[in-house]
């Protein structure tokens, strides 16, 4: 950090230096499969596939991107894309999968409205880095005590 506020560049840096928590922040989810299987359609076809061409939902070479930051010593990626609110592991770094906030949006697979979210990451002193998702209920955005969106993210 201090080659970097000495106006050096991120080479002149070692990868230990850093003693803060490393996030990357990305667009797509880095495991599509979490999601678990989904069906895509457009107006008119049930092709997935066709759909999945038009308009991608992953990313090339994620696996090499998290040996890197595994390399690097990053502790928690946040990603969206899939419009739905996640917390898991992948390749050993925590990731926090976040929903939308204001766009309206139908859960998958029901015609019924998913609800719209948002995290709120808590750093504490000790280090820890927890993740809490808040759901709009209508009026306001309320914890959601579901552990699968709402939980400590470091340590796992």
């Amino acid at each position: 950090m201090q080659a970097l506020k000495q106006g050096k560049n991120i080479d002149d840096a070692t990868r230990d230096q850093f003693e803060g928590t490393k996030i990357c922040v990305m667009h797509h989810a880095p495991d599509m499969n979490f999601f678990g299987p989904k069906t895509w359609m457009l107006k008119g076809t049930s092709s997935s596939a066709l759909f999945r061409q038009l308009i991608p939902h992953g990313c090339e070479n994620v696996p090499r991107l998290f040996d890197a930051l595994n390399e690097f010593g990053f502790n928690l990626v946040l990603s969206g894309h899939m419009h739905q609110s996640r917390v898991y592991r992948y390749q050993n770094i925590p990731v926090v999968g976040c929903s939308t906030t204001t766009q309206e949006q139908i859960a998958s697979g029901q015609r019924a409205r998913a609800k719209n979210s948002l995290y709120v990451l808590l750093f504490y002193d000790n280090r820890e880095v927890h993740a809490q998702c808040h759901v709009w209920d209508g009026s306001q955005f309320t914890l959601d005590p579901n552990p699968e969106v709402s939980r400590p993210v470091i340590p796992w």
